[in-house]
């Protein structure tokens, strides 16, 4: 169910209800279908492809989200129209964020 999502130096692993998206050495995407919980990890590198995987990943596995970008810093748009910043209210930015799978929540199929 991967092949939509880039092959170069991607990789897609599951194991025990968790799916990890690997882009490079960083698990940008990961899926825990036990706690309804997604992880994004951009690992520093805030590229383009970075990004592009994350958009993939919730396409192919309709997760709900998608990453974008304005004025230089990223954010989440989540399946109910919420934004997540990437930034904390400091200006600092993490490596990763965490929030509920939404359309899982709401029965969809992961």
């Amino acid at each position: 169910m991967n092949s939509a999502i880039g092959k170069h130096k991607t990789t897609v692993t599951s194991q025990d209800g968790i799916i990890k998206i690997k882009y490079h050495y960083t698990d940008v995407v990961t899926i825990d279908n036990n706690t309804s919980k997604i992880t994004l990890d951009h690992g520093g590198w805030r590229t383009l492809t970075t990004k592009t995987r994350m958009n993939q990943t919730s396409n192919e596995y309709g997760l709900g989200f998608r990453v974008y970008q304005k004025d230089f810093n990223w954010f989440v748009e989540r399946i109910n129209g919420d934004v997540i910043a990437w930034e904390d209210d400091a200006g600092k930015t993490c490596n990763h964020i965490t929030f509920l799978n939404l359309a899982r929540l709401a029965n969809r199929s992961v």
